[in-house]
Formats: C-alpha cells, sequence, structure tokens
C-alpha cells in the first residue's frame, strides 16, 4: 500500500506532540545562528554599514565592561575582534580608520580611568595599536585572497567571461526582480556553428582564439546592462534586461552578423546560431529559461 494513503496530518502531530512540534522551532533557531556565523565571518558576508555599527557596539560593551571590573579583567586584547570585522566585510578606508581610532581611543580612556601610570598608559597603548594593525592587516588579507577566489570561481578562464556558475546567480536575481517589480527581459543563447570543424583541422589553439573572439564580439556589442557569459564548449548566453521581442531580434541580428564577421577576418569558417527566449512574466527558474531560449535555437 503506497504512503500517499495515509497523509500525515500535521494537527495529529501537533497535537500529539503536546500542542508543539517537536525540534522545528530549535532548528529554525541554530539554521538561522549558522547562517549568520557564516555571514559574520565569510569576508563581505554582513552589510558594511551592519558590520561597521556592530563593531562600535561591541567597542561600547567591551570598554564598559573594562572599566566595571577595573584591574581584576583586562578586556583589551578583545578589540581585534570588532576591528577584524570591519576590516573583513567594509570596503571604504575610512570605516577601517573609524574603527582603529575609536578602539585605541577607548583603550587610553581605560587606562586613564583605571589611573595606571603614564609609563603604562604608553605601553598599553602602544600594544593596543599594534595588535589593531596586525589584526587589520591580516583581515585585509583574508579578504583580499578570498574576493581573488571568488573572481576565480565565477570566471570562465579562457574568454575571461563569467562563466555558468557566475550566470545563474546573475538570472536567478534577475527573476527575483521581475517577480517582485515586473517587467520583461530575455535570454539570447549562442552556439558556434562549424566549431568542431575548425578543432579538428586547425588545432586547438585555433578552436581557443575562436572562443576569445565571440567574447571580445560580445562585450564589444552588449549593452551595458546585459550581462554575457560563457556556459561552456562553443555555447554562449546574454541576458537583455528590459528587451522585448522586436529589441531582442535586432540585437540578435547584430550578434550574429558581429561574430560570422570577426571570424572570417581571422579566415576561420565559423558563424553563430542564436536562439532567443522573451519573458513578459518571470519564468520558474534559470534553467526553465535557458531550456526556452535552446528550443528557440
Amino acid at each position: 500500500m503506497s504512503r500517499s494513503e495515509f497523509p500525515i496530518d500535521p494537527d495529529d502531530v501537533r497535537r500529539a506532540a503536546g500542542g508543539r512540534v517537536p525540534g522545528v522551532r530549535l532548528g529554525a533557531v541554530s539554521d538561522r545562528l549558522a547562517a549568520w556565523v557564516d555571514r559574520a565571518l565569510r569576508p563581505g558576508g554582513l552589510a558594511p554599514r551592519r558590520a561597521l555599527l556592530g563593531a562600535l557596539a561591541a567597542m561600547g560593551a567591551i570598554f564598559a565592561v573594562d572599566v566595571y571590573t577595573g584591574e581584576s579583567v583586562r578586556l583589551q586584547s578583545l578589540y581585534v575582534f570588532p576591528i577584524a570585522s570591519v576590516a573583513l566585510h567594509c570596503e571604504r578606508r575610512s570605516d577601517v580608520a573609524l574603527s582603529i581610532v575609536i578602539s585605541i581611543a577607548l583603550q587610553a580612556l581605560g587606562t586613564t580611568l583605571r589611573e595606571e601610570p603614564v609609563l603604562a598608559r604608553v605601553v598599553d597603548t602602544g600594544v593596543a595599536l599594534a595588535a589593531s594593525l596586525l589584526a587589520l592587516a591580516l583581515a585585509r588579507t583574508l579578504r583580499r585572497h578570498y574576493q581573488a577566489s571568488e573572481q576565480r570561481a565565477a570566471t570562465d578562464a579562457l574568454t575571461g567571461l563569467p562563466n555558468r556558475r557566475a550566470f545563474d546567480a546573475v538570472l536567478e536575481a534577475e527573476i527575483d526582480v521581475r517577480r517582485r517589480h515586473g517587467g520583461t527581459f530575455s535570454i539570447a543563447l549562442i552556439d558556434l556553428d562549424r566549431f568542431k570543424a575548425l578543432n579538428d583541422t586547425a588545432g586547438h589553439a585555433a578552436g581557443d582564439l575562436a572562443l576569445r573572439l565571440v567574447s571580445d564580439t560580445l562585450s564589444a556589442r552588449v549593452r551595458a546592462s546585459d550581462a554575457a557569459a560563457r556556459l561552456g564548449g562553443d555555447e554562449f548566453v546574454v541576458l537583455l534586461r528590459n528587451a522585448t521581442a522586436r529589441d531582442s531580434d535586432r540585437i540578435r541580428e547584430t550578434l550574429v552578423s558581429a561574430i560570422a564577421l570577426r571570424h572570417a577576418r581571422a579566415g576561420f569558417p565559423v558563424t553563430a546560431s542564436c536562439g532567443i527566449a522573451t519573458f513578459v512574466l518571470p519564468p520558474a527558474s534559470a534553467s526553465v529559461s535557458l531550456v526556452a531560449a535552446d528550443r528557440a535555437m
């Protein structure tokens, strides 16, 4: 007997659990906490303004506890964490400089309120500055390496265009915008004709050059608001924002002609086929829109 013949009633589950579904609330909280921790530790994962305000609030809390505990507990080393957070998530140097200045000022004020000797104040301030600069340098280096790795992961190494992974993200974001605000967009799927023959007769170096010629043509011909990418092999795609069916047909003719002309000048017998799908209503997903463009090829 199939499971579908015994549907589970959520109310029955809730009654059996004493009026609540076990684990749902705790699971939701743990999922949200894990997502927040992931964003906090990932460079650029938090909005810059939120990261800066959170860091300043954390510094204020550290200062208050440090003053309250007095000589029994020293919390100066904790200032490196909000500084590192600002360095990870804020692009502007002024935000980073502000966090360091406030950190040093609070630490210097703390030593003053504790009425420490002048030499101790100078040493503590110097140590605080050195620790802040070290945290800043490490966090900024991590941010640069992370951004570089993200860029490499989203870029096609041969053509320099965004790859399928990056394009899917852009297209999903576009679909989400259209769901909320309406509007039209089109997808142009481009496939090279006689590319395999070129590879077989002239070698892979010629094939690589042909692909780069397509990349150069798309970069030069598409509008600034559009997004071109290489899906893989000899397939390319262009997201045409706010493009009607008539606009898309004109753009298709321009791209196909430009690609053929560019390859003819290079001595390659390569042309292009292009399928266009225009969406007045947003499609279910990025893959659905690509399938529609492929069918229009």
